[in-house]
């Protein structure tokens, strides 16, 4: 039980970080295409 709690922690953790890399390349590609 515990073992699960720490993975759905740790998965919970890294998708912000996900949403946020693929936020940026996004922007990234707006930017560039503005320019």
């Amino acid at each position: 039980m515990s073992k699960n709690n720490r993975t759905s922690s740790n998965k919970r953790n890294e998708l912000p970080s996900t949403t946020s890399s693929i936020s940026q390349s996004i922007a990234n590609q707006l930017t560039g295409a503005g320019d």
